[in-house]
C-alpha cells in the first residue's frame, strides 16, 4: 500500500509538471493527442516506488517528428528532468535517471519509436529486455505509450525467441547475475535481499525472462493482444 501510495504521487508529480511545461514549450498542443511520450521503468514503472527511489524515464516520439522537428520535444524533456530533479531550499523531489533508454548516454534524451523498436530486435542486452518490459506510459499521449511498449515486446521476443531462441536470454541473464555476483562478492550485509541466493535479482531475472517468452509483462497484461 505504501509502495502504491508513493508511486501515485509520483506520477501527480510527473504528468502536472508535464503538463505545465508543455504550455511554454509546445503552446496550444494537446498533449494527450502529440507524438510525445514518457514510459516509466524501473520501481516507477512496476509500482514499487519507496521512499528514496529515483524516476526511471524514456521519451519517445512519433516516427512522423524528424530530426529538424525534434527540438521542442528534447527541450520539453529536459525541462522535466530538471524541473523534478532540481536542489532547492526544499530539497527535491524526485532523482531522475534516464540512462536506461536505447544506448544509455550515447543515445538522444528523445528518440522515435521505429528506433527504439529497432534497437531492441536487434541490440538490446538481456537485462535491458527484463528491463524495458517493466515499462508503463506515464505522461503524454498514453496511447502512443501503449503502441511503443508493445512493438518493444514483439522486437524482443523476435531477438530472445523466435530468432535465436530462449537460451540467449538465459546466458545473458546468468552471465549479468554472474558479473553482479563478483561486484557484491564479500558484502553480504550491503547485498541484503537483493543479491542474495534466491533474492530480488534472482526473481526479477527468472519472472523477466518468463515474461518474455510468454509474451507478456510482469503485472500480467498481454501487450501482443
Amino acid at each position: 500500500e505504501a509502495c502504491s501510495a508513493l508511486t501515485q504521487g509520483a506520477d501527480e508529480v510527473f504528468c502536472r509538471a508535464l503538463e505545465r511545461l508543455a504550455r511554454e514549450t509546445v503552446p496550444g498542443v494537446a498533449l494527450e493527442d502529440a507524438p510525445f511520450t514518457v514510459l516509466a521503468l524501473g520501481r516507477l514503472g512496476s509500482r514499487e516506488m519507496d521512499v528514496g527511489s529515483d524516476a526511471d524515464l524514456v521519451f519517445v516520439v512519433g516516427d512522423g517528428v524528424n530530426v529538424e522537428k525534434r527540438g521542442p520535444w528534447r527541450k520539453l524533456a529536459e525541462l522535466l528532468v530538471n524541473a523534478v530533479s532540481s536542489h532547492t531550499r526544499h530539497g527535491l523531489l524526485y532523482p531522475v535517471d534516464t540512462r536506461l533508454r536505447p544506448r544509455g548516454t550515447e543515445g538522444e534524451i528523445v528518440q522515435p519509436v521505429s528506433y527504439v523498436e529497432n534497437y531492441c530486435r536487434a541490440e538490446a542486452a538481456g537485462w535491458e529486455a527484463i528491463t524495458f518490459i517493466k515499462g508503463r506510459p506515464l505522461a503524454g499521449n498514453l496511447a502512443l505509450g501503449r503502441e511503443v511498449l508493445g512493438r518493444m515486446l514483439r522486437a524482443l521476443r523476435e531477438r530472445f525467441v523466435e530468432n535465436e531462441g530462449p537460451a540467449l536470454l538465459r546466458r545473458e541473464l546468468a552471465h549479468m547475475r554472474d558479473l553482479l555476483e563478483e561486484q557484491w562478492r564479500g558484502q553480504r550485509v550491503r547485498a541484503g535481499l537483493k543479491m542474495t541466493p534466491g533474492g530480488y535479482h534472482d526473481i526479477e531475472y527468472t519472472l523477466g525472462c518468463r515474461a518474455i517468452v510468454g509474451g507478456i509483462d510482469p503485472l500480467g497484461s498481454n501487450l501482443l493482444e
